[in-house]
C-alpha cells in the first residue's frame, strides 16, 4: 500500500525537478508573433491557451536570450508556465462567463479561484431559498475562503450536516469540478433523481470548492510548479518554496510523521508549517468544522483514484467497531468504473502522513470523513473530466444514502430546567474509543450525529459537567432519533 502511494506520487511529478528553474512563458501581440524569425521560432513552443489577439509560447533561457536580442516586444514573460495558458478553453470560458455576469459559462471545465468564486455566487443568486453563500475566512494574501450552504431549507440550522470540499492542493485543478457537481445535483435536481430532493430534505451540505484560494491563483496565474501549497510568505519575499501543505497543518497528531511526503523542512513541498494549525485556511476550516459538527465529509483530491477511510496516519488505533469502515465496505460494490485500468478501492493512506483533515475531522467530531483521490488531476479534455465526475458520483451519494438508509444515530440533548440546547460529550458503550475521542453536541441544537458501523441495541449516554443522561436504543436500519435531557 505505501509502495503503491509512493508511485502515485511520483507519477503526478511532485517530487520531480520543477520547471521552474527551466521553462519561462512568453506572451506576444499577434502581429510580434508574426514577425518572428524562423530562427527565434524554433527556439519557442506555443501553448494551447490563448487570449484574442495575443500568442503565447513556451522557451528556456535560450529562447529568452534570442527574442531580447532581436528585441521583440512583449506583453508578459514569466519564469514558469501558468496553468491558464495550458488550458485550450480557459480564456474563451472566462469572457463567456464574464460577459454574462455569472448566468452561463460555468461548469464546463477546470476553474481557478476568480471563477470557482463567481461560479459559487451564480448559483447562490440563482437559488436563493435552497443556498447561501458564507465567508468563511480569509487566505494569507487575502482572498476570500467561500462556502455555500445547500439546503430545502437553508435557514433550518437542526439538519444533519455534510461537507464537501476541494481544492486544499490547488495543483490539482480538477478536484472543485466535483464539488461542484454536487451542488448542481442537489439544487438542480440530479437529473430527476428523486434522491436529490430527499437529500435537500434531510440535509445540509457545505459545500467549500476552493480551500486554496492563493495556491490556486499561483498554479493558474504564475506556474504550475506552485500551488500545492498555500502562499503565505509570513512578511518575506515570495518564492518558489513559499507556503504550506494544508492538509499537513491540522491539528492532529501533527508533527508526529516524518517522511517523504511529510516534513518539517519550509523549502519541502509537503511542509506541515511552522505550528499546527497555523494558517488562515486551516483556521478557517476548523471554525467551520467546530460549528457544524459535520456527520460525514467528502474531500476531494486527484490522482490515485482511491477512497482513503480514517484514521490515515500509522499507529492511531481507530474506534472498534470503525463506522467509517462500514460506510466505505457498502461504497465498494458501487465503484466499478475503471480509469485506465484502474478502480476506486477503499484504502487507509497513501503513504505515512499526519496533520491531514480528514483525520482532525474525525478525531475531533466524529466525522466520517472521506478523503476521495480523484482519478485525473488536471485533464483538459472534457470527456476525461465529465467520465470521472460521473463514475465518481456513487462514492458521495453512497455517502449520503448510508446516513439515511441507516443505521445511523441522531441524538438531541437539552436542559431539563429550561429545556435549551446542551453541548455535551456523547458516547456509546458498545463503541471504543482508542485515541481520545471527545464527541460533542452542538452547542446551538444540541444535537450530534453518528453513523453506526452494523445494526442493533446501543446505550447512549451524555455528559456535561456533573450532569448525565442514558437511553437504550435498538437501531435496525434507517436513522434513529434519540433525546436525552440532563
Amino acid at each position: 500500500m505505501i509502495r503503491r502511494g509512493v508511485v502515485v506520487a511520483l507519477a503526478v511529478g511532485l517530487v520531480a525537478t520543477p520547471a521552474w528553474a527551466t521553462e519561462r512563458l512568453f506572451v506576444l501581440g499577434d502581429d510580434a508573433a508574426r514577425a518572428l524569425a524562423p530562427e527565434v521560432r524554433a527556439l519557442l513552443r506555443p501553448t494551447p491557451g490563448q487570449r484574442a489577439g495575443e500568442q503565447a509560447f513556451v522557451g528556456g533561457d535560450e529562447a529568452a536570450a534570442a527574442l531580447g536580442e532581436a528585441r521583440v516586444p512583449l506583453v508578459l514573460t514569466r519564469e514558469g508556465v501558468p496553468f491558464a495558458w495550458r488550458d485550450p478553453s480557459y480564456f474563451e470560458r472566462l469572457a463567456r462567463a464574464r460577459q454574462t455576469r455569472g448566468r452561463a459559462g460555468f461548469g464546463e471545465g477546470l476553474e481557478d479561484d476568480d471563477m470557482a468564486g463567481a461560479h459559487l455566487a451564480a448559483l447562490a443568486a440563482r437559488y436563493p431559498r435552497q443556498a447561501h453563500l458564507e465567508v468563511l475566512g480569509h487566505s494569507a494574501q487575502g482572498r476570500p475562503l467561500l462556502a455555500l450552504r445547500i439546503a430545502s431549507d437553508v435557514a433550518d440550522r437542526r439538519r444533519p450536516t455534510i461537507l464537501v470540499a476541494a481544492a486544499e492542493h490547488a495543483s490539482e485543478p480538477a478536484t472543485p469540478a466535483f464539488a461542484f457537481d454536487v451542488a448542481h445535483w442537489l439544487l438542480e435536481g440530479g437529473a430527476g433523481d428523486p434522491r436529490a430532493r430527499a437529500w435537500l430534505r434531510a440535509f445540509t451540505v457545505t459545500v467549500v470548492p476552493m480551500v486554496n484560494s492563493d495556491g490556486s491563483h499561483a498554479f493558474w496565474w504564475e506556474s504550475t510548479d506552485l500551488g500545492r501549497k498555500n502562499r503565505n510568505a509570513r512578511g518575506g519575499e515570495l518564492t518558489a518554496t513559499t507556503g504550506v501543505d494544508l492538509n499537513r497543518n491540522f491539528p492532529f497528531r501533527w508533527g508526529s510523521v516524518e517522511a517523504a511526503y511529510d516534513s518539517s523542512d519550509p523549502a519541502s513541498n509537503f511542509y506541515r508549517g511552522p505550528a499546527p494549525g497555523s494558517e488562515p485556511e486551516v483556521q478557517a476550516m476548523m471554525r467551520l468544522a467546530d460549528r457544524e459538527r459535520f456527520v460525514g465529509a467528502l474531500i476531494f483530491h486527484a490522482n490515485a483514484a482511491k477512497v482513503l477511510v480514517p484514521y490515515t496516519i500509522p499507529d492511531v488505533d481507530s474506534p472498534e467497531p470503525s463506522a467509517p469502515w462500514a460506510v466505505a465496505r457498502a461504497l465498494a460494490p458501487r465503484l466499478t468504473h475503471p480509469f485506465k485500468r484502474r478502480r476506486y478501492v477503499p484504502i487507509t493512506a497513501l503513504y505515512p502522513v499526519d496533520g491531514t483533515g480528514q483525520d482532525w475531522y474525525y478525531h475531533e467530531h466524529g466525522t466520517a470523513a472521506f478523503l476521495v483521490e480523484t482519478p485525473y488531476s488536471a485533464p483538459t479534455r472534457m470527456a476525461e473530466l465529465t467520465e470521472a465526475i460521473v463514475y465518481t458520483r456513487p462514492i458521495w451519494q453512497g455517502v449520503l444514502d448510508r446516513w439515511l438508509e441507516g443505521p445511523s444515530l441522531w441524538v438531541r440533548v437539552r436542559a431539563l430546567d429550561t429545556g435549551e440546547p446542551v453541548e455535551a460529550v456523547v458516547t456509546l458503550d458498545e463503541v471504543t474509543l482508542r485515541a481520545g475521542e471527545r464527541w460533542r453536541s452542538r452547542p446551538d441544537t444540541g444535537q450530534y450525529g453518528t453513523y453506526l458501523a452494523k445494526p442493533g441495541r446501543y446505550t447512549v449516554h451524555a455528559r456535561a459537567g456533573d450532569r448525565h443522561a442514558m437511553a437504550v436504543v435498538d437501531v435496525p436500519a434507517g436513522v434513529r432519533r434519540v433525546e436525552l435531557v440532563l
